[in-house]
């Protein structure tokens, strides 16, 4: 009975102290930080930094669904003062195997990405998207949301917090 109670205290102690990580949808303001450009030459260094050390407990992620799953996931790079070229930061590469994909959904992907049809030696098909960017900002102020690769594949954001 004391060995029972023994483990009891201990898994409740443990479990007491465990982390609960939530997953929220990306709203405005957060598109808004993720967009920013912290490596400006001149201006408010102390705002910059401020807004480098922001949320460095947040993970801000992205989900790529195609026909109601998720086909590929990670993560978004957030503004640094650190980095030195913080828009190349923000660009990735996909990769999908072109199979998955329905014959409408791969016509519109080699229309678009022409260049990313690559084929393997054995013969399979791949798509490479190469500097793809979820936030592109706009000249004069401003960004644009890149939530959609073709009309059935859409890109879900995300970040997650700890609660």
């Amino acid at each position: 009975m004391k060995n029972l109670i023994t483990i009891t205290l201990l898994f409740l102690i443990s479990y007491s102290y465990s982390q609960n990580v939530e997953k929220i949808e990306l709203s405005q303001e957060d598109f808004e930080y993720l967009s920013q450009d912290l490596n400006r030459p001149f201006g408010d260094f102390d705002m910059y930094y401020e807004n480098s050390l922001k949320n460095n407990m947040v993970i801000y992620a992205y989900e790529i669904v195609y026909d109601s799953n998720i086909i590929a996931r990670g993560t978004i790079k957030k503004p640094s003062a650190a980095l030195p070229i913080n828009a190349r930061a923000k660009k990735i590469h996909l990769f999908f195997d072109f199979d998955i994909f329905d014959v409408d959904t791969k016509l519109e992907l080699v229309e678009n990405y022409s260049r990313g049809v690559k084929t393997s030696s054995n013969g399979e098909k791949y798509l490479l998207i190469e500097n793809f960017s979820f936030i592109t900002n706009k000249r004069g102020g401003g960004f644009d949301i890149n939530d959609k690769i073709a009309e059935k594949i859409k890109v879900k954001f995300y970040k997650y917090v700890e609660r």
